[in-house]
């Protein structure tokens, strides 16, 4: 596997994929949207916060 650019992209996923899984693998009923001015952020009370791009 090879990755280029500034975003160590397939880190991050691994990051989150792990993190999900040690959450127990919630559904999506458990998670909540934060939209503002800073951006949008998918959240879960067990996992780290996940930056959204936005439109």
């Amino acid at each position: 596997m090879r990755e280029g650019g500034p975003l160590k992209l397939w880190e991050r996923i691994e990051h989150v994929l792990d993190a999900y899984d040690a959450a127990g693998q919630p559904g999506p009923e458990t998670f909540t949207l934060h939209v503002h001015d800073g951006g949008q952020h998918l959240r879960h009370w067990r996992m780290p916060a996940l930056s959204l791009p936005g439109p």
